[in-house]
């Protein structure tokens, strides 16, 4: 997800309910605000989040589930 704007959500992304194959989830220059439980959740063990350059506020618990995580340059506000 690149250049992207998401307001009042449940989450930002999430991957398929109870599924455990892996996703690589790549976030950069977007604004992340008022999510009511998370940016990602995942159940599986191998999935990955890279977010970069990100603006985020109010997103509940960032990562569920994630155990992979690469951040940079990211600002909350």
């Amino acid at each position: 997800m690149k250049n992207f704007t998401a307001d009042n959500g449940g989450k930002f992304i999430r991957q398929l309910g109870g599924s455990t194959f892996h996703v690589d989830v790549i976030i950069d220059k977007c604004t992340i605000t008022n999510m009511k439980e998370a940016i990602f959740r995942t159940d599986s063990k191998t999935s990955t989040v890279r977010m970069t350059n990100t603006r985020y506020s109010n997103v509940g618990q960032k990562w569920i589930g994630v155990q992979h995580i690469y951040e940079n340059n990211n600002t909350q506000f």
